[in-house]
């Protein structure tokens, strides 16, 4: 899952950010977004981009994604994209492109539902190695 922090002034955060992946078959569960791949904290700053990997049953076509920020200082959310696995030829983008939070009332959490804004064909599958066959996978890429 790669999660994208808007270009506002002050858009990061230090609020925990959690998220649960819903699909035809079910859901992930919540999976706090606090170890990004490259080992930073997330979502501290602005025009930044998160990358979250996580293990997940396979939930079939993901329908819909909640986000729960944690009180705390408002974030600018600009969009999230996810992909299933290394080799997903798909990726679904869930854009936000505004505030979770107030500046006025840090002690409220938010929790908001993203529906997909765009499908597509991936533009960082990974290519396979030589002989190797896709398979699916139920292991999701968080952005």
């Amino acid at each position: 899952m790669q999660v994208f922090t808007g270009e506002a002034d002050d858009a990061g955060t230090d609020s925990e950010v959690s998220v649960t992946v819903y699909g035809e078959n079910g859901d992930t569960g919540s999976r706090l977004l606090n170890k990004p791949r490259n080992g930073e904290k997330p979502f501290d700053k602005a025009k930044k981009m998160d990358v979250f990997d996580f293990e997940a049953v396979s939930i079939g076509s993901v329908t819909r994604v909640v986000l729960d920020k944690a009180a705390g200082t408002p974030w600018y959310l600009d969009k999230l994209i996810l992909k299933e696995g290394e080799f997903a030829a798909m990726e679904t983008e869930f854009s936000h492109n505004s505030w979770l939070g107030d500046k006025d009332q840090l002690e409220q959490p938010v929790h908001i539902d993203l529906l997909p804004t765009n499908e597509a064909p991936s533009q960082t599958v990974a290519e396979l190695p030589d002989g190797q066959e896709p398979v699916q996978t139920s292991t999701f890429n968080q952005l």
